[in-house]
């Protein structure tokens, strides 16, 4: 199946029993195993985007975890690809000086038959470096009840709430349209060179086929394996049994 509008579909099937500690796991074995070192690129944004190992364990540990998240890892190569420019982050006071900032880019993908969003952060440095940071899942849409609808609708009615407006942080820019103007901005106050930064995407991309449930996959195997019962041999001996330890009795001629 073709996705809509470029949307990748994406299914959490293989994460349903997963606890938080074993979605995290899962996230940072898939990250060292098939994305650390790797170097990307984002169509027509940037060339390269590489994917260090601090990256995985800020993915996996340093933000909440869930079944989205861990289902997007397996496809993230193409989420990243397929993303586009959003906006500019400024560094904050802990980041390392070198930091120039952060370009967030976004990606449409299709969770479970619903529409979101993945928020992709990717570190900035004066010496034209570019590093993922980090991603999330945007979450689910909500539709509104009748009664806000009707309230929404009615211009000439002031709602009232208790509730203070939501804040944005200071250190973002909102409504930036062009990721190169962002960087080079930037990267002239600190007397470097431009990055090779593209305009925003002119045409849309072609669309990714959906991307069915992997039964061989390592979500699917160590969600298998959650759930096995095995069978040991008795040790009568307890000194032998402490030191052997567990000895499992196989299907076949194996121990």
């Amino acid at each position: 199946m073709i996705g809509i509008k470029n949307q990748i579909k994406i299914s959490t099937e293989n994460f349903k029993e997963f606890s938080t500690p074993e979605l995290r796991a899962f996230i940072l074995k898939y990250y060292n195993l098939f994305l650390k070192n790797k170097t990307l690129a984002i169509k027509n944004s940037l060339q390269k985007v590489e994917l260090l190992s601090r990256a995985g364990r800020k993915i996996s540990k340093g933000s909440a975890a869930y079944k989205a998240k861990a289902a997007v890892i397996e496809h993230f190569e193409v989420v990243l690809k397929n993303s586009t420019y959003n906006n500019w982050g400024e560094p904050k006071p802990k980041d390392s000086p070198d930091l120039l900032g952060y370009m967030n880019f976004k990606s449409k993908v299709n969770i479970d038959g619903k529409n979101r969003h993945v928020r992709i952060s990717v570190e900035v440095f004066k010496d034209k470096k570019t590093l993922l940071k980090s991603y999330e899942v945007g979450k689910k849409k909500t539709h509104l009840s009748k009664e806000s609808q009707k309230l929404s609708s009615s211009p000439n009615e002031v709602i009232k709430s208790d509730k203070k407006p939501l804040s944005y942080s200071k250190d973002t820019k909102k409504e930036v349209s062009k990721p190169q103007n962002d960087v080079k901005n930037k990267l002239n106050q600190n007397h470097k060179p431009g990055l090779q930064v593209g305009q925003p995407l002119p045409q849309p991309l072609p669309q990714p086929v959906e991307y069915p449930v992997n039964k061989n996959s390592l979500a699917a195997r160590m969600a298998a394996n959650k759930n096995k019962v095995y069978n040991y041999y008795t040790i009568s001996n307890p000194e032998l049994s402490k030191f052997l330890g567990k000895i499992e009795i196989k299907e076949k001629e194996s121990v």
